[in-house]
């Protein structure tokens, strides 16, 4: 990969980021604004219940989605390594030995590696997110238990 070639890879992943980093703020505002702040009110519980579990469906698409991208990521990179492998054994200048043509190898996909951590980083926050909206869900539930015990229902 030359320097052009990088340059552009990498201002396509500070794209990424910022989409990625733009789409957290959406959905930290969405939480906030339909979850979060509705939880003190029990009037709420049932479009509690009804955003917080389409936000969780969303996540889990979106999780799968970026999976199947970090799986044909894979798929290239391992076909650009074979003939960055095949490059360097054959056509290039100086004689290298296995690990200094990995190391090569690797400084030439380093933005494809920095690409795949981004996106996996995307999942990490999904799957915390999701973990939180599951947690929201015990609160719901003792927000009911408590609405039920000072209403006199035990």
């Amino acid at each position: 990969m030359n320097a052009e070639q990088k340059e552009l890879y990498y201002k396509k992943i500070q794209k990424l980021e910022d989409t990625f980093e733009n789409e957290r703020d959406q959905i930290g505002c969405f939480l906030q604004e339909n979850i979060l702040a509705k939880l003190s009110d029990v009037k709420e519980i049932a479009n509690i219940q009804v955003h917080c579990a389409s936000q969780r469906h969303r996540l889990s698409d979106k999780i799968s989605n970026l999976r199947t991208k970090i799986r044909k990521h894979n798929e290239k990179v391992g076909m650009d390594r074979k003939m960055m492998y095949f490059k360097y054994k054959t056509e290039y200048n100086v004689r290298l030995n296995d690990p200094e043509i990995h190391k090569h190898i690797d400084a030439d996909l380093e933005p494809n590696t920095n690409f795949k951590i981004v996106l996996e980083n995307q999942i990490d926050y999904y799957r915390r997110t999701i973990e939180g909206i599951d947690k929201i869900g015990f609160a719901v539930k003792y927000l009911i238990e408590s609405q039920r015990f000072l209403n006199g229902g035990y």
